[in-house]
């Protein structure tokens, strides 16, 4: 890719001389809804920016899909274990909304940091927010009722894909909630019912979005503030 700007925040946030030698080593792939980019254990050979899908990091048990655990959007990147020298992922990592990301070899990247120091130093503030929101994750699933936690996690899509609309079906949610999928119909059908939500066949419209901030948890506000306070524009 060749040109001076990209859909990716973190990347554009970067001077120029960086920010244009990533784009020039960088591909762009188109990924579908259900793409695996990485299993746990994955060698990290790539590191990829979204610009317009939604990628969950999910931890799994035995061959179940798991629970998600942060979702990266345009705002962010995967792979930032590799920038700080761990050379496996312990993620699933999971596309959730189809789009483009840019993708570009783990080994050319750390080339381009080791010539612009400041690009590392701002890959690494991305790594200390991105940490905050695993841990705010963790806390989340352990102490907050599912309706709340599914008011967060469509508020993160939300924000993520810049869109009150959405692709996700209960059996996606209850996934990566981590719950049965019958907890998810009964908090769905609540919140439409409040007429905060519109639902049909797997398409989620955001009708009252004051509401369903009121709704969520804690979480969502404190991982918001993170992003909006280091990186996110």
């Amino acid at each position: 890719m060749n040109t001076l700007e990209s859909s990716n925040q973190l990347i554009n946030h970067l001077d120029a001389p960086a920010r244009k030698l990533i784009l020039k080593h960088s591909d762009e792939l188109l990924l579908s809804t259900g793409t695996v980019l990485g299993q746990p254990g994955d060698a990290n050979e790539y590191v990829y920016f979204p610009m317009n899908c939604v990628i969950a990091l999910m931890l799994q048990q035995n061959e179940e899909k798991g629970m998600e655990i942060c979702l990266v959007g345009r705002e962010g990147m995967l792979g930032v274990e590799a920038i700080l020298g761990v050379n496996e992922s312990p993620y699933l990592i999971l596309v959730q909304n189809e789009g483009s990301v840019l993708r570009i070899a783990t080994e050319q990247l750390m080339k381009i940091i080791a010539r612009h120091p400041s690009v590392e130093q701002h890959l690494h503030l991305y790594a200390g927010v991105l940490m905050q929101q695993l841990a705010q994750s963790s806390l989340c699933s352990h102490y907050h009722a599912v309706q709340a936690r599914l008011a967060r996690l469509i508020l993160m899509f939300r924000d993520r894909l810049h869109s009150n609309t959405m692709q996700l079906t209960h059996g996606l949610l209850a996934d990566m909630l981590g719950v049965r999928r019958v907890g998810v119909t009964k908090a769905a059908g609540a919140l439409q019912k409040r007429r905060i939500l519109r639902y049909a066949r797997g398409h989620i419209e955001i009708t009252n979005e004051g509401a369903l901030e009121a709704i969520s948890c804690v979480c969502y506000a404190t991982d918001k503030a993170t992003y909006d306070t280091n990186l996110i524009e």
